[in-house]
């Protein structure tokens, strides 16, 4: 029960920090943001970015620990979602020498979540549960990415709306605070270590 309280909670925290719904919004996010990038080419760069990092970071991402990386992850995420909501929050009496910033801040967020937050959930649980549970809790895990990726990209415009773009992206920035200190005290480190060391961990 353990395993899948912590691979299910990691999953909901990926979908929470607002990947999906970034992603999907991109282009509205940056007409919004006013910068002098067009959205469409602003667009591509993140798509590059999301292709180059996602090539390049599984050679690293297994060099230490798989809560380092986790963490450093949501460093990085909480970091470059703070900058962007508070962009947005001054947008309207900044210099047009600072738009460079939403883009900055995407590039950031799309590395840092490659680097741990969109892999490791799946590793983690994968390394988490006996053979004889694995089909049941690699489906519970599934279920769970794709409720919260659906819920929080149909309600990503009502969440601006709400909370206006600047609350958004500080919203996601609080759910990534709470993912780094759930990791650092409930997720179990793995890298390395047989099923069975695993297992003994999960009973302390």
């Amino acid at each position: 029960m353990k395993a899948l309280i912590i691979s299910v909670t990691l999953m909901a925290f990926q979908q929470f920090s607002g990947f999906n719904a970034v992603l999907f919004y991109t282009q509205l996010i940056f007409e919004a943001s006013g910068s002098n990038l067009s959205p469409e080419v602003s667009s591509i760069i993140i798509g590059l970015v999301l292709l180059v990092s996602s090539l390049i970071i599984p050679f690293i991402a297994d060099s230490l620990g798989r809560k380092v990386f986790l963490i450093i992850s949501l460093v990085g995420t909480m970091v470059s979602l703070v900058v962007l909501g508070t962009y947005f929050f001054y947008k309207e009496s900044l210099p047009e020498s600072v738009q460079w910033v939403p883009i900055v801040s995407l590039v950031l967020f799309i590395v840092s979540m490659n680097l741990g937050m969109i892999p490791l959930p799946w590793t983690i649980s994968s390394e988490l549960f006996s053979v004889d549970v694995k089909p049941i809790g690699t489906s519970l895990v599934s279920i769970t990415c794709w409720v919260t990726s659906f819920l929080i990209t149909r309600f990503f415009n009502d969440l601006n709306s709400a909370l206006g773009q600047a609350g958004t992206f500080w919203l996601f920035a609080g759910f990534c605070f709470l993912a780094m200190l759930f990791t650092l005290f409930y997720v179990p480190e793995t890298k390395g270590k047989s099923f069975i060391e695993i297992q003994k961990i999960l009973q302390k």
